[in-house]
């Protein structure tokens, strides 16, 4: 179980579960977030092992290539030696197609890099809304309405860097 899982039973613990206590804005909120944060958890994990055995491709794939091509070779060797006819391909052809593979491979794995701290960044701000809503003093509105809106920006998904991320106006 994960803080996802184990926020919400301490806030019912904490501020009751029927509707007409004063703290059940309190529960509704930490139930909401709730839901984002347990979406977030299953994202960035499933991310995440993708990210690794994408990465573990890349580190593998040019040993790999190099005994599939050491294998070729034998087999030409031994082809040629029983006089028969056997398949050739142009290195450059090999090569480029080993240098596609290996580069599209490695943009995959970064790709989900990507996404893993994405989803992890944004279940961390869940998780920490969830205690700040169980352990804070009284919510006063402001806190409250910034709340509402980090759990829209929440809403809004993946998004990519803006210019003003990069350091533009």
């Amino acid at each position: 179980m994960s803080s996802t899982g184990y926020l919400p039973s301490v806030a019912e613990c904490l501020h009751g579960a029927e509707a007409q206590t004063p703290d059940a804005r309190r529960i509704a909120l930490v139930q909401d977030i709730h839901i984002k944060a347990t979406a977030y958890n299953w994202l960035n994990k499933l991310t995440f092992w993708v990210a690794v055995a994408l990465a573990l491709t890349v580190l593998v794939w040019p040993s790999y290539v190099a005994i599939k091509a050491g294998r070729a070779e034998n087999a030409k060797a031994k082809a040629e030696a029983e006089g028969k006819d056997a398949p050739s391909t142009h290195w450059s052809q090999r090569s480029a197609t080993t240098a596609a593979i290996q580069t599209t491979v490695a943009a995959l794995a970064a790709l989900s890099f990507a996404f893993y701290a994405h989803y992890k960044g944004n279940q961390v701000v869940a998780e920490n809304l969830m205690r700040e809503i169980i352990f804070a003093a009284p919510l006063d509105e402001d806190r409250v309405a910034e709340i509402l809106s980090a759990i829209a920006d929440m809403d809004k998904g993946f998004g990519f860097t803006t210019v003003e991320a990069l350091g533009g106006k």
